[in-house]
C-alpha cells in the first residue's frame, strides 16, 4: 500500500518528525546523567568532599536524607549513595578573563583543591608569586621553585588545578602577564 500526502500533511510530517527527535535526545541526555550539557552550574562554589554515612535515627520524628538512600513517609523506598561511599561535591573555582582572576581573593580550607579556569582569549600560566621566582607557596619540587606552579602556558578553555595543603596566605600570578595577581587563603 503507499500513501501519498500532500505538500501541508508532508510539511506537519516533518515538524512532528522533528519534534519527535528532540524528544528522544533530550530524554537520552538525561538519563545519562545531563552528560551533554556544557554549563558549569558550580562554578565559584567551595568543594566539600568526604564519606556519607547514615544512621538510624532515634526518634520517630520525620527525618531528611536527601541523597541518600531511604523511606519516604509514604512508605516508598529510593535508591541514592550507599553507606560509605564517598561524594565529592564541586570544588573551588578561580576564572581567568582577559581582565584577570575572579576572585581575586578566595578562602578555602586546607587540603581543598583550587580549579584554575582560563577563559580568557590567550593562554595563561598560574603560579605562585613573585614573579619570576615562584617561591612563596612553601612546597618545593615544582619545575621552578613551588609546587603551586602549572609550569608552562595552559590555552584558552583550558582548566588547571592545584591542591593546597598549607596554611597561610598565597599570593599568586600569571607567569605570562605578571600584572595579573590574586590570593588564596588557606584557614
Amino acid at each position: 500500500m503507499i500513501i501519498t500526502m500532500g505538500g501541508t500533511a508532508k510539511t506537519i510530517a516533518v515538524i512532528v518528525g522533528i519534534v519527535v527527535l528532540v524528544l528522544v535526545v533530550g530524554i537520552a541526555a538525561g538519563w545519562m546523567g545531563g552528560a551533554a550539557t556544557t554549563a558549569k552550574p558550580y562554578a565559584g562554589l567551595t568543594p566539600v568532599s568526604g564519606t556519607v554515612e547514615t544512621s538510624t535515627p532515634t526518634s520517630t520524628a520525620p527525618t531528611s536524607t536527601s541523597g541518600a538512600a531511604g523511606t519516604a513517609l509514604d512508605g516508598s523506598t529510593s535508591a541514592g549513595i550507599g553507606v560509605g561511599a564517598t561524594l565529592t561535591l564541586p570544588q573551588a573555582v578561580i576564572t581567568y578573563t582577559d581582565q584577570g582572576f575572579s576572585p581575586v581573593s578566595l578562602t578555602i580550607s586546607k587540603g581543598e583543591k583550587v580549579i584554575f579556569e582560563n577563559q580568557s582569549s590567550r593562554a595563561f600560566w598560574p603560579a605562585s608569586a613573585p614573579h619570576p621566582a615562584h617561591t612563596t607557596y612553601p612546597e618545593r619540587q615544582g619545575c621552578v621553585a613551588s609546587t603551586f606552579d602549572a609550569c608552562g602556558p595552559q590555552a584558552s578553555g583550558d582548566p588547571w588545578e592545584f591542591q593546597f595543603n598549607r596554611v597561610g596566605t598565597w599570593r599568586y600570578h600569571d607567569h605570562l602577564n605578571p600584572s595579573k595577581m590574586g590570593t588564596i587563603i588557606v584557614q
